[in-house]
């Protein structure tokens, strides 16, 4: 995985400042990413990928996807308009590039190109036990996940 990162633009800007008026959270979050002006990019090939909703995604649920990039790493990335499924048990490609917020891990853009790749079927025990809300789009480790969600996935906690 290739992590770079680029200075917002002036309409990312703009996107970034936007918070609902009423949630405090969320404005307390725009102000510090506006401030910190970056976008991190995340450029990976995928390794293999799980759907962690049971549905087919937008507008029902937001995409949802933990991608194997590398062993003992982990893109978590949920989004109501990013990472379409092209269908059933599909990943929209074989190389994704994301733009994200590094502070707050919000998703500005994603692409996927190439081939699309088959999912296996996610087992209900990892959708259900998976718990991961903090950020749209995270780089986890082993350690970020439970060790039930890691023997679910069929993945083995390997030493680095």
């Amino acid at each position: 995985m290739i992590r770079t990162s680029r200075p917002l633009n002036d309409a990312e800007l703009k996107l970034v400042r936007k918070a609902p008026w009423l949630d405090f959270d969320a404005r307390r979050v725009a102000k510090q990413d506006a401030a910190h002006g970056m976008v991190e990019i995340l450029d990976f090939d995928v390794g293999r990928a799980w759907k962690l909703i049971s549905c087919p995604g937008p507008p029902c649920c937001p995409n949802t996807w933990l991608i194997e990039v590398e062993p003992n790493t982990f893109v978590f990335v949920e989004s109501w308009e990013w990472l379409r499924e092209p269908a059933d048990l599909q990943f929209p490609g074989a190389h994704v590039t994301i733009e994200r917020l590094p502070l707050s891990g919000r998703v500005l853009a994603a692409r996927a190109t190439g081939p699309a790749l088959a999912v296996p079927e996610t087992p209900d025990e990892m959708r259900h036990l998976w718990t991961w809300e903090a950020q749209e789009c995270a780089v986890l480790g082993p350690s970020d996940l439970e060790p039930e969600i890691l023997r679910a996935a069929g993945v083995s906690k390997r030493s680095r």
